[in-house]
């Protein structure tokens, strides 16, 4: 049973850049449609949201990964939490 539920899981997963490509195609077709004399504020609107959106897990995971290593600092140096 553990092995099924992993492959469907991993089945799962493998999915969703498919999902994806699907979106990035309508991003794209709504940026150049949207173009004049070059400029486009939809498609600096989208590269900011893709970088926004980016940006927060890996500022999530940092945080974790500093209180975590602070916290064992406090733990080797016997002081209590």
């Amino acid at each position: 049973m553990k092995t099924l539920r992993s492959f469907f899981l991993t089945l799962l997963m493998l999915s969703f850049p498919l999902w994806s490509q699907a979106q990035c195609v309508m991003c794209k077709a709504a940026a150049e449609s949207s173009l004049v004399d070059g400029k486009s504020g939809i498609a600096i609107g989208i590269n900011d949201g893709i970088f926004y959106l980016a940006a927060f897990p890996y500022i999530i995971i940092f945080t974790l990964i500093y209180l975590y290593l602070k916290r064992q600092e406090k733990l080797k140096s016997g002081e209590a939490v």
